[in-house]
């Protein structure tokens, strides 16, 4: 247990924190995007109304507008769909190293041994799988490590896609 938490944390703040500002900033820039775009239809639409473009001209840019609109729409609700989901990522992570570091704090202060703290709901909250062997072996699958793997995984793979996007 010695470590782990600061390991988590750090990753937390290294990973999550950095994640999340790229994507912050690619949202204010897709949603600048549409202001602007918004601004030209508008523009287009007064010179058309004012006989300074022909109908040509503005159903070209229409046509257009559609399809930039429809795909920055499409962005802006990706990233939106993709911070939330690692909002609630995080929000598993913090969860997990409270319950991690309560239990080792109570183990600190505690005279008995950490398997005499274990309660049902400590087991439920760690413990994935038990595995007990005819030659008295003992495997346990801690939930922790999976979850951690799984949080790294999401993070990374939204990291690649926005590097790729």
């Amino acid at each position: 247990m010695d470590g782990l938490d600061q390991q988590i944390q750090k990753f937390h703040r290294e990973t999550y924190h950095r994640v999340i500002e790229g994507m912050e900033k690619e949202l204010h820039l897709v949603r600048h995007r549409q202001q602007k775009l918004e601004s030209e239809r508008i523009d287009q639409y007064t010179a058309y109304l004012e006989r300074r473009a022909d109908i040509t001209t503005f159903e070209l840019f229409r046509a257009g507008y559609a399809e930039k609109r429809a795909r920055l729409d499409k962005q802006e609700a990706d990233l939106i769909e993709q911070m939330e989901s690692l909002k609630k990522l995080e929000q598993v992570q913090v969860r997990m190293v409270r319950e991690f570091l309560c239990f080792k704090k109570q183990i600190l202060s505690s005279r008995k041994k950490a398997y005499q703290l274990l309660t049902t709901e400590l087991i439920h909250t760690f413990v994935k799988q038990i595995f007990v062997y005819q030659d008295k072996r003992v495997e346990i699958i801690f939930k922790f490590e999976d979850e951690m793997q799984y949080l790294m995984g999401k993070i990374a793979s939204l990291c690649e896609g926005r590097a790729s996007a």
